[in-house]
């Protein structure tokens, strides 16, 4: 609605300063735009994200050098099984300065996670 504090000071589980990472791709996304949650950056664990079940991606083909839980349908591509304290590190470009509306699609098993 335009009145409440655009200023984020909870960062939640994710480290204020992270070590370097790269864009998805070497680009960061345009702002405004669409993220696509599969295109977190490149980098590593604790570095471009944080996943618990470091020992397997379970059925991840799409970025397979991590262990990010995503799957795809042959039509729609998503990040699930998100754990408390895991974490995604986005690269963006945003050419104006401004207030910017999110829109997220996400589903949970659990609706109080």
């Amino acid at each position: 609605d335009g009145t409440g504090d655009p200023f984020i000071s909870d960062y939640g589980t994710c480290p204020v300063e992270l070590p370097v990472s790269e864009p998805y791709g070497g680009i960061p996304t345009n702002i405004p735009g669409t993220i696509k949650a599969v295109y977190f950056d490149e980098g590593g664990e604790g570095i471009s994200y944080h996943n618990k079940n470091i020992d397997s991606n379970m059925g991840n083909s799409i970025r397979v050098e991590t262990a990010v839980e995503i799957r795809t349908n042959g039509k729609f591509t998503w990040v699930e099984n998100i754990l408390k304290e895991e974490w995604l590190k986005y690269s963006v470009f945003v050419e104006n300065e401004g207030y910017y509306t999110i829109n997220l699609l996400t589903g949970a098993v659990d609706p109080t996670l």
